[in-house]
């Protein structure tokens, strides 16, 4: 069965975000619904971009099951029951840090999308950053760059208006929709 509906997920433990879009529509910002979380207070509804406070945890479980309940939740209210794809941003060979907390919090968002019956197709950082940019080794400042040509949607005037260099939630929007476009993008 072809998908409905696309979504764009990068994911993270800290500013998840996604972008979701059905597949009747010609891509463009505007058509498309975007959500994120963060740890600190968000911004009210900008357009069509809403973000919501990530909660206190007393645990790394606590914390990996709300998000990906968060995720769910926000792709099941813009889809409903019908068919999704879903595109989500995979691992960077080069990571560092809390990886294996980064893998246990991604695998259960895999896990819950594959339950409700979504295939799901992970896109390494570099092919995102090469089909926004034409560069595969890109920086969040030229994803953001890419992002304001196309949309002509200044982010940062808006999220971060005193900030010189693209953090979250601004870039973790723009790859969520570079995700989604892509995604979109291979399956027509």
């Amino acid at each position: 069965m072809l998908p409905k509906w696309v979504v764009g997920i990068d994911y993270s433990m800290t500013c998840p975000a996604l972008t979701i879009i059905s597949q009747e529509a010609a891509f463009g910002f505007e058509q498309c619904r975007l959500y994120y979380l963060a740890d600190k207070l968000p911004k009210d509804t900008f357009l069509n971009i809403d973000g919501t406070r990530l909660p206190a945890f007393e645990s790394n479980e606590e914390r990996f099951d709300h998000i990906s309940n968060w995720a769910m939740f926000k792709i099941r209210e813009c889809a409903g029951d019908d068919p999704v794809a879903a595109f989500i941003e995979d691992y960077s060979y080069a990571s560092h840090g809390k990886v294996f907390h980064i893998a246990e919090n991604a695998g259960l968002c895999k896990h819950k999308l594959w339950c409700a019956g979504y295939p799901i197709t992970p896109v390494p950082p570099t092919v995102i950053k090469k089909f926004a940019t034409t560069k595969g080794n890109a920086t969040k400042d030229q994803m953001y760059e890419a992002f304001l040509r196309d949309t002509n949607i200044d982010l940062m005037a808006v999220f971060q208006p005193k900030a010189q260099k693209v953090g979250s939630p601004v870039g973790d929007l723009v790859d969520s929709f570079y995700i989604c476009k892509y995604g979109f993008c291979s399956l027509t």
